[in-house]
């Protein structure tokens, strides 16, 4: 029984490709832990028209990050107007990474002798709020409809990685008020 050569070249190429993909590098998942506070000030009885006012409006991170507050204010109903003329709901994020603190570690190793560790742990923190536009006077009193507070510490410094999940945490959050709620969330890095 001859196997047409066709059939031979596409079985290499397979089994060639399969091989690669075993090499290519797979996400990495760890934890973000934390604490999370929020305040609920209660709603507008009317339809709620968001603007994002990002920290600086040329960063290509805060960009994405105001991206990904959108997102999760449309899953929940709200809908994004293109000026903050049109809106009568403001958004405004904040954010911070600190000083790194490092911690080496050493212990026996029956084989080596020793074992040294070092970890260096960042303090982060994400602040959100939404302001009802038509009760505030900005810049002298904002009338705030909900506010929500992230505190972490621990080894990523890369607010772009941190960002989703602590958005997705402040947002399961969304209209209740909470203390210092501690959570620990899954995701990729």
């Amino acid at each position: 029984m001859k196997i047409p050569i066709i059939f031979c070249i596409i079985l290499f190429a397979a089994l060639i490709l399969n091989g690669c993909a075993s090499f290519a590098p797979s996400p990495s998942f760890t934890y973000v832990e934390g604490t999370v506070s929020t305040v609920n000030n209660g709603q507008p009885q009317h339809k709620l028209e968001f603007f994002i006012d990002q920290p600086d409006p040329l960063s290509i991170r805060d960009k994405q990050i105001s991206n990904l507050i959108a997102r999760k204010l449309i899953e929940i109903g709200f809908i994004k107007a293109f000026s903050q003329m049109e809106a009568n709901v403001l958004v405004k994020f904040n954010y911070s990474v600190g000083q790194g603190t490092t911690e080496v570690s050493s212990q026996p190793d029956f084989f080596w002798g020793h074992e040294t560790h070092t970890d260096t742990s960042y303090p982060r923190n994400f602040q959100l709020a939404i302001i009802d536009l038509e009760k505030s006077h900005l810049p002298d009193h904002m009338e705030i409809i909900w506010q929500g507070e992230i505190s972490s510490e621990g080894p990523s410094s890369n607010i772009m990685k941190l960002a989703q999940p602590f958005i997705d945490v402040l947002f399961e959050n969304y209209g209740k008020t909470v203390n210092s709620q501690k959570f620990k969330k899954l995701f990729s890095y």
